[in-house]
């Protein structure tokens, strides 16, 4: 016994050492808690002029009196492409990164006028103008696919078509195609149509955010602003980009996501549209997710622009992506995110 009790005195005095599992616990949270990733910075930034020396590429090739831009995002950002309607003759502009020179041309009819992507699906969608045509192109063979080429119910005012699409969170994706004052939706996967729909004001270029489950429609026809709605085309809140914040028409619009370090959109982010003025275009810049004004881009030269598109895809050359812009109905116009978000201090927060 007596040999025995200098080992229990030993373990006594351990064990009163011994930290408790809670207090364990504190010292891990506090130890990971060394290094918060960077917050989101969506502050007002007021104007922002874009010079000369700052735009990537200013390209025109056979299209004439060019309308609607779209990218296609390749494995390899060498292989990406860049696609431009027109709405005067049948060449739609195809050009491969860095989409300075244009590579071919395709067609859907004798003219074109809106344009979308279909990422996931790698098919990129054509309206025909002063149509109620739908062309499909299977990507990057730029095969032109009949199966997912359609046609809408439209009968009148369908001089300039546009489009976009929606994934919905059911697993059904869909094209909504614009013609003024109407909306006709159909599956991307089958083409059957599926509704209709009446915005309350004029109509041209839509934007489908898969993340919010709407579509943002900007008024084409007067400066009041972007309207909100949701699959089936009922109002989903209130309108934003209010007056005085447009002078001319709300054309191009478009979508900068904020990704999660998955890779996953998290619903912040930037929506920027295109304010039609003849002396320079004002391209309005507003906060994703709350809908408020942030400021507005000038790029230098640039005015009358209708389609505006955007990718994020990282590249040499561009690192962060590109807002693309039609400039005069006549030429593209690329300019770097990374300089638009070093310039106006926006940020993601990654």
């Amino acid at each position: 016994m007596k040999r025995l009790y200098p080992l229990l005195m030993i373990m006594v005095f351990l064990a009163s050492c011994a930290t408790p599992a809670s207090r364990k616990e504190s010292v891990v949270v506090i130890s990971t808690f060394t290094a918060p990733s960077p917050s989101v910075n969506f502050e007002p930034f007021g104007i922002l002029t874009i010079d000369d020396s700052d735009i990537e590429f200013v390209v025109s090739g056979d299209g004439d009196n060019i309308d609607s831009i779209g990218f296609w995002e390749a494995p390899e950002p060498a292989q990406s492409l860049m696609f431009v309607t027109s709405k005067n003759n049948s060449f739609i502009e195809v050009y491969q990164y860095p989409f300075n020179n244009q590579r071919t041309t395709i067609s859907c009819g004798e003219v074109s006028n809106g344009v979308w992507v279909d990422q996931e699906n790698n098919i990129l969608y054509i309206t025909e103008r002063k149509s109620s045509n739908v062309c499909a192109y299977d990507l990057p063979a730029l095969d032109k696919n009949n199966s997912l080429s359609f046609t809408t119910a439209a009968t009148s005012n369908k001089a300039e078509p546009n489009l976009t699409m929606l994934n919905l969170q059911n697993g059904q994706s869909r094209i909504y195609v614009s013609y003024d004052n109407t909306v006709f939706y159909h599956d991307a996967g089958s083409g059957e149509s599926l509704g209709q729909f009446t915005p309350s004001e004029e109509l041209e270029t839509m934007y489908g955010d898969d993340y919010y489950q709407v579509l943002y429609i900007p008024d084409e026809h007067q400066p009041s602003g972007i309207y909100i709605y949701d699959a089936d085309g009922t109002p989903a809140g209130s309108p934003f980009g209010l007056p005085p914040i447009f002078q001319r028409d709300a054309e191009g619009i478009s979508v900068y996501k904020c990704l999660s370090t998955a890779g996953d959109d998290n619903g912040e982010g930037l929506i920027i549209v295109s304010d039609q003025k003849g002396n320079i275009t004002d391209f309005e810049v507003f906060n994703r997710k709350t809908k408020a004004h942030l400021g507005k881009i000038n790029i230098s030269g640039v005015d009358l622009t209708d389609g505006i598109a955007i990718t994020q895809q990282s590249s040499p050359a561009y690192p962060l992506g590109l807002l693309a812009v039609i400039d005069d109905d006549t030429s593209t116009v690329g300019v770097g995110w990374d300089t638009i978000l070093a310039r106006t201090g926006l940020s993601c927060g990654s």
